[in-house]
């Protein structure tokens, strides 16, 4: 009998991805902004329009008002940025604000079509829900992109 060894190996964590590091900025029936960090973005076509799948984690004031018609402006991130990845990712803006808390850190912030869009991010764009499925602890938005800067 031949035993052989398997090809794969366990792993217990998926290797790092070295990508961009999206914000999405959102605007509350308040009109209060949102800053938190879109883990999952991806382009999924670029004629004649750009559109995005965009993730949006349950229970999150950035989903909450992502889906309730306002959009948002995803903002992509420079290295400049990391030592905010803490509030925003992890921090909910049920808790804090976390634009005063930006701006409480130093951090500029320009106005960009009326959105507050971190000072030295690389670019921002504009994107609008048109359809939205529920894929366990997220929902995925297909997005049409409105604008670039």
């Amino acid at each position: 009998m031949i035993v052989c060894a398997p090809l794969l190996a366990a792993v217990v964590a998926p290797p790092a991805i070295d990508g961009p590091v999206y914000s999405l900025v959102t605007r509350g029936p308040n009109g209060r902004f949102n800053f938190n960090i879109v883990t999952y973005l991806t382009a999924v076509a670029h004629a004649p329009e750009r559109w995005y799948a965009a993730s949006l984690y349950h229970g999150t004031e950035s989903r909450e008002n992502f889906l309730a018609g306002n959009g948002g402006v995803v903002q992509i991130l420079a290295d400049e940025h990391a030592p905010l990845t803490e509030l925003l990712g992890k921090q909910s803006a049920r808790d804090v604000d976390k634009l005063a808390e930006i701006e409480r850190r130093g951090v500029g912030v320009r106005s960009v079509r009326d959105y507050p869009v971190l000072d030295g991010c690389l670019g921002c764009f504009e994107l609008a829900a048109t359809s939205v499925h529920t894929c366990g602890d997220h929902d995925v938005a297909l997005c049409r992109m409105l604008w670039y800067e």
